[in-house]
């Protein structure tokens, strides 16, 4: 298969699955509220929904993933942000009784998880990461 410089798996302008899935989302929001503001459609955004943020960028990370690992980013940063996500929408909703007050441990425990899940990468992984 003949590919111009341009049009390879390494090029600067191959199509980013993460870029593109995150852009359409802000753009859709912006649209929302552009709306909302021109009395065109009401948007009633509630807070509780912030958690869908974290949740759509960890996504679109793990979506980008085998070409961000080539940049030094790993899965691992988009499995961070579902979990907060996740977080996020256990203690909006207060399923299992959670709340801000009760769930903040798990965001400790996550960090750990995270520093265990660093280590076994081994030392290689940690070296590209620094690039």
């Amino acid at each position: 298969m003949n590919q111009t410089p341009a049009s390879g798996p390494n090029s600067q302008h191959a199509l980013r699955g993460g870029q593109v899935f995150i852009g359409l989302a802000i753009m859709l929001l912006g649209f929302g509220f552009l709306f909302d503001r021109m009395d065109v459609w009401h948007v009633h955004l509630s807070r509780r929904f912030w958690p869908f943020f974290p949740l759509f960028f960890g996504l679109a990370r793990l979506f980008d993933a085998p070409r961000a690992r080539r940049r030094g980013r790993t899965v691992r940063g988009g499995m961070w942000m579902i979990y907060i996500g996740i977080w996020g929408f256990l203690t909006e909703f207060h399923v299992f009784g959670l709340d801000y007050d009760t769930s903040w441990p798990l965001l400790i425990i996550g960090a750990g998880l995270n520093l265990v899940w660093r280590s076994f990468e081994g030392p290689r992984a940690r070296r590209i990461e620094g690039n």
